[in-house]
């Protein structure tokens, strides 16, 4: 009989997480309001919303335009992090396997993106970030 009932409550549990996963996501923050009202029936998972959001720029809220450009900014700053590490960890690797690549960085990252498994392991995890 013990066993049972934590069986039915294991169940029980396990049923209200999978309603609660399925339940779309409610929008929150400065955008809620805007996107309420231009996006509500986009989904808000593969970019959608965001793209919903930049379509419909010009109309969103002041609040809203700063919480997307500071978003912007963040993702910017990622970026820049993320090519400062893929240098540091790859710049041997790219003397050695990349020497002739195509100047800038989209040549030098295809590059080394083809010749991954030369290089060194801390490079192989720099590359695998960058995917």
């Amino acid at each position: 009989m013990k066993n049972q009932n934590l069986l039915i409550v294991a169940l029980g549990l396990v049923f209200a997480v999978t309603l609660q996963a399925e339940k779309p996501e409610k929008p929150q923050g400065p955008c809620k309001a805007d996107i309420e009202k231009f996006c509500k029936d986009v989904p808000h998972r593969d970019g959608k919303l965001m793209a919903c959001l930049k379509q419909n720029e010009a109309n969103l809220s002041a609040e809203c335009k700063a919480k997307r450009n500071e978003m912007k900014e963040e993702r910017k700053n990622d970026r820049k992090e993320e090519r400062a590490a893929f240098r540091k960890a790859c710049k041997d690797d790219v003397k050695k396997l990349c020497a002739d690549a195509a100047k800038g960085p989209q040549g030098v990252r295809a590059c080394m993106k083809e010749k991954a498994a030369q290089a060194s392991p801390a490079c192989q995890a720099e590359l695998a970030k960058l995917k």
